[in-house]
């Protein structure tokens, strides 16, 4: 089967999902077809070329062990309760206003995090089309921390 045929029968088999599944179940589909599943460009990890962490949170944490800025997206008062060590928060509603924060270096690796992920998503996004190189979604906080690599 060539590629072109394969895509196509990845199509017809999303529109069966999406009627019986919805929107999301299209979106996978056609993010499997089109290799949604390999790491951003603006991923550092991704751009060295070398072994590639199992996870975004895995990806996150190399980041974070080689000094990355960590940007905790929740509110004020979720991040006095709760962050993890080292973070600056900048709640997601103020990130556009507050870019400056992050440092004038667009090639700086950003880690950004929220509670469940949707926001980081956005956010790494919305900061990439800003010119950030090096942005990568550490997703919610509880997958962070359940990710993060045992101390040496």
């Amino acid at each position: 089967m060539s590629a072109a045929q394969a895509l196509v029968s990845l199509l017809v088999a999303s529109r069966r999902l999406a009627r019986r599944a919805g929107v999301a179940a299209m979106a996978c589909v056609v993010a499997a077809a089109c290799g949604g599943g390999e790491p951003p460009a603006t991923d550092p990890v991704a751009a060295g070329g070398g072994p590639q962490p199992a996870s975004p949170q895995a990806r996150a944490w190399q980041a974070i062990a080689a000094g990355a800025l960590v940007v905790d997206l929740r509110s004020e008062e979720e991040f006095a309760r709760d962050h993890l060590p080292g973070a600056v928060s900048i709640p997601y509603r103020t990130l556009k206003d507050r870019t400056d924060e992050l440092g004038a270096d667009k090639e700086r690796t950003i880690v950004v995090y929220c509670r469940a992920g949707t926001l980081s998503a956005r956010a790494a996004g919305e900061l990439a089309r800003l010119g950030f190189a090096r942005v990568i979604d550490g997703g919610g906080l509880a997958a962070l921390r359940q990710a993060r690599p045992p101390a040496p």
